[in-house]
């Protein structure tokens, strides 16, 4: 208790692959928000066409997931990245613009329609910056 309030604190989760859980559960909130999403879009209108205009909603509702991660702090915005992530990024997008927009933006949205027998697919790519965050607060302190 801390001035009248209670507080709580929990252990840093961690995977068995070392990786902090939270990335996990960030990218599995996107997920479902993404599909929740879909699903509002698709009972909002009658159809949604298989053309650039179709391809639009899908990407606008890849812009509003990634902006409502940036405010929940699943993405980070002007984050740095090594060369080699750099790299990844550009390989994983095919596109060079990608680094500049996952770097300023926070994230990078692709989307192409494909026909897969008698049926169009909008197949996307949301590439986007985890949410580092600052978990402690070390300092010196000096008198002079």
């Amino acid at each position: 208790q801390a001035h009248g309030t209670n507080r709580k604190f929990y252990q840093v989760g961690k995977n068995m692959d070392g990786l902090d859980a939270g990335i996990y559960a960030s990218a599995a909130w996107m997920t479902a928000y993404i599909e929740l999403a879909w699903f509002d879009l698709v009972n909002s209108v009658e159809k949604i066409p298989a053309n650039p205009v179709g391809q639009g909603y899908v990407l606008a509702l890849l812009g509003e997931v990634a902006m409502r991660g940036i405010k929940n702090g699943s993405i980070l915005v002007d984050k740095e990245f090594s060369d080699v992530t750099k790299a990844a990024i550009v390989r994983k997008a095919r596109n060079t613009e990608a680094v500049d927009a996952v770097q300023n933006q926070g994230f990078y949205t692709a989307a192409e329609i494909i026909e897969e027998g008698d049926k169009f697919v909008c197949k996307y790519t949301l590439i986007y910056a985890k949410g580092d965050h600052i978990s402690k607060v070390e300092g010196v302190h000096a008198l002079a």
